[in-house]
């Protein structure tokens, strides 16, 4: 893990926190465009998708999330390879993977986190993090969770 990557995304997330709502709903639409435009130029899929239902590049700056098209689990996993932005895995290699590892620390080619849902629903999903992204993520994860660095004291009496 990248001490310095996490901090960064600490740092970023507490000061989130600070924040009034005008400002959380601009970051938010900022993201959003963000990740938009990145599906839409990175994702064979999302560019399908979005074509499918009259988006372009322009009409994504702009569109609401709810005219959005709605994908589940099982279109995701049906359309895992293509909505892959990477081209050194692929779906096959994340499922062998998992059937192999039984450490959840292990990285698939020493690049990728990979962790996935139980299946409960009928259907296993599985998420893929560069290293970077997961340090970036785990200050999320990890937020709620009062670390307490001072010393503590116990005594027993008995």
């Amino acid at each position: 893990m990248s001490s310095l990557t996490m901090i960064k995304s600490f740092i970023s997330l507490r000061s989130n926190e600070k924040r009034n709502r005008e400002s959380i709903l601009r970051l938010r639409e900022k993201k959003l465009r963000r990740i938009l435009r990145f599906a839409y130029r990175s994702s064979r899929f999302y560019y399908r998708l979005y074509r499918s239902v009259g988006l372009d590049e322009n009409k994504l700056k702009k569109v609401s999330i709810e005219e959005l098209p709605v994908i589940d689990k099982k279109t995701v996993m049906d359309n895992f390879d293509d909505i892959l932005v990477v081209n050194d895995i692929s779906k096959n290699d994340i499922m062998n993977f998992l059937q192999r590892s039984k450490n959840p620390n292990d990285l698939l080619n020493n690049r990728y986190h990979v962790i996935h849902s139980s299946g409960s629903s009928g259907k296993i999903g599985v998420f893929v993090y560069s290293r970077r992204d997961w340090d970036e993520f785990y200050p999320y994860i990890t937020r709620t969770i009062d670390f307490k660095f001072r010393k503590t004291k116990a005594s027993y009496i008995g």
